[in-house]
């Protein structure tokens, strides 16, 4: 019989491998990534797949567009005041990408996504 302990030991490594970025947050501990979102795009379609979407202050959420974008044709806008990060132009084809300052008070914060000739949305950020 072969020793499963190797096995269970590659196994363990594995899982614990993908739990990379865990950070403590207000004495909670949680797993942080950057977090995509995807934005259908499409002549009188606009869509996002992820309408209020959790990301970790420090850490970033990609707005990612089925569909290309000319350059400053798309655009994500605070709504409201004191949340500047959420000011962002589109500086590529294929996404926006929102940097969530690690200073950002935890909360939930409501920006418009707008892409020209196409709509107008209102998702949300929720700050960890």
């Amino acid at each position: 019989m072969k020793n499963p302990i190797p096995a269970l030991s590659v196994g363990v490594a594995v899982l614990l491998g993908g739990c990379g970025n865990l950070v403590e947050i207000d004495g909670v501990q949680m797993r942080c990534d950057d977090r995509d979102v995807n934005v259908v795009n499409a002549a009188g379609h606009l869509q996002v797949t992820r309408e209020r979407v959790e990301v970790c202050r420090g850490y970033s959420v990609n707005l990612i567009f089925r569909n290309a974008v000319a350059m400053g044709a798309a655009r994500s806008r605070q709504m409201g005041t004191g949340a500047d990060w959420l000011d962002v132009d589109n500086r590529s084809a294929e996404r926006i990408v929102i940097a969530v300052p690690e200073s950002t008070a935890p909360g939930e914060y409501k920006y418009s996504l707008e892409v020209d000739g196409i709509g107008l949305l209102d998702p949300r950020i929720v700050v960890q």
